[in-house]
Parts: C-alpha cells; sequence; structure tokens
C-alpha cells in the first residue's frame, strides 16, 4: 500500500496507507494497537468488488498528531476520516473497522453523510449501558489495566510506555504510546453518539471463538441498531475474523446491502 501524509484543514498531520482498486471507497480502521497495511488477500477482495482502500492511522500512532491528550471517544475519529475521504477526492465511502476500529466505522456512519455504510469485524461494544457487559470474560488483571485508562494518569502512560516494546509493531510506536493509551481509554468511556440513531445498512461479522473482544458486543449490537445484521462464525478467532474469506462474505453482504 502507498503510505500517505494528509493535512487536514485544521492542520492535523495524519498518516494512512492507500491502495487504488476501483471507483468505490473503503476506510477501513485498524484494532488496538495494531495500524497496519492490509494483506494482499484482502486487498484483492477489495479490488475484485471494485473498492479503493484507505487505512488511516489514528492519533498518536505513527505520524499521525496528537491534537489532545486528555482523551477521546470513538466519535472523535470521523474528523481524520472526513479529512482522508475528502483528500482522496471521494464524495462516499463504505467504513470498515477491526476490533476497536470497528467502534470508529459506527462512528462515521453516525456523523458523516458521505458515509453509506458500516462494516464491522469483532467490533467492541460501548461501556454504560445496562444491558451490556463490553468486558465480559475479560481476564481481571486485565480489565484493571483498562479501567486505569479512564484518567490517563501519568503514571499510566509511563506504564504503556514500559509495555509498548513487546509489541512487533513499530509503526504503532513511533512517538511513543500515547496514541495505544488514548485508544485503551476510548474503549472505557462513553462512545460520543447513540448507535440506537443509526439508519444506514451495518454488517457485523464476530468470530465464536474470540479471546480479546466476547461476541456479546456484536449481538447487543445488532439488537440496538436497526435493520444492523449479524454474522457469527464458528471456529474463528480475533484475527481470523479479517481473513480474505470472511472478508470477501462481508464485501458480497454488503453489495446486496447497497
Amino acid at each position: 500500500m502507498q503510505n500517505l501524509m494528509i493535512q487536514s484543514a485544521s492542520g492535523q498531520n495524519i498518516q494512512a496507507f492507500f491502495e487504488a482498486g476501483g471507483d468505490k471507497l473503503a476506510v477501513w480502521h485498524h484494532g488496538t494497537p495494531n495500524p497496519r497495511e492490509l494483506s494482499a488477500e484482502v486487498l484483492a477482495v477489495f479490488a475484485r468488488h471494485g473498492y479503493s482502500v484507505v487505512c488511516p492511522i489514528r492519533p498518536g500512532y505513527g505520524e499521525t498528531s496528537l491534537t489532545r491528550t486528555d482523551g477521546q471517544n470513538m466519535s472523535d475519529m470521523a474528523e481524520v476520516t472526513a479529512a482522508v475521504v475528502e483528500h482522496l477526492g471521494f464524495d462516499k465511502f463504505v467504513s470498515f473497522g477491526h476490533s476497536s476500529g470497528g467502534a470508529r466505522a459506527l462512528g462515521d456512519v453516525a456523523a458523516l453523510d458521505q458515509a453509506l455504510a458500516a462494516v464491522t469485524f469483532a467490533t467492541v461494544g460501548p461501556v454504560g449501558e445496562s444491558d451490556l457487559n463490553p468486558h465480559e470474560g475479560i481476564d481481571p488483571e486485565e480489565l484493571e489495566m483498562l479501567e486505569a485508562t479512564r484518567d490517563l494518569a501519568p503514571e499510566v502512560i509511563a506504564q504503556f510506555e514500559k509495555w509498548a516494546p513487546s509489541f512487533e509493531n513499530p509503526i504503532a510506536f513511533t512517538h511513543g504510546a500515547m496514541g495505544w493509551a488514548l485508544d485503551e481509554h476510548s474503549m472505557m468511556v462513553p462512545w460520543g453518539f447513540d448507535v440506537r440513531t443509526i439508519e444506514k445498512p451495518v454488517l457485523l461479522f464476530t468470530g465464536d471463538s474470540d479471546p480479546n473482544v466476547n461476541p456479546v458486543s456484536s449481538r447487543w449490537l445488532a439488537s440496538k441498531i436497526a435493520g444492523a445484521k449479524l454474522t457469527e462464525l464458528p471456529n474463528r478467532d480475533h484475527d481470523q475474523i479479517v481473513e480474505a474469506d470472511v472478508v470477501e462474505q462481508a464485501l458480497t453482504a454488503l453489495d446486496a446491502a447497497l
């Protein structure tokens, strides 16, 4: 994929990966902490369905500049998405997201008129809902770490800096671990929009063998978003849910929905 540096109207620097593949645009939101290019196999699937693909990198990761360090929510990425789409010259797009990126895809369709639909893979769910525990089944130590990100205290950021070298993704930590900490924070605070207001096509894919994100989140979202379609695949874990054959299935369903 081509490495792009884009400057928004507000002056924010945004790094993104782009692959020309058709006259339709797919915006792909990455997981946590995992900004990366898509595989050749997945890009080929998008191209067969007539899509070019752009993968914007969230603030604090790579060379995308931070606009704030006091927290962010899932709706904040829509401004970045809009800037990237405008730079590429498209007037409409479909938003895709994996894991925490799934919530950003939903945020796009909630906030942006040019977003036609959202497709999520193993998406996280919102906190603060009486009938959903998005962290169901999570390891207690991991949950404790997530809870600590609510306030983004200096000692919390310092701990993320210590953990960062254990990940084999240098793009994620080009300028430290603040992007990662902000990402985790966004999963512990209200999203900034109500998914019940979404009136566009939404396709949710999840695996029943995912140790990272419990399928309960996708099931809950499917029950709250009017017309949303849930596909729960057997024997798929967190990474297998975004393999090329699943993306093919998703795009075939999307073609029928639009």
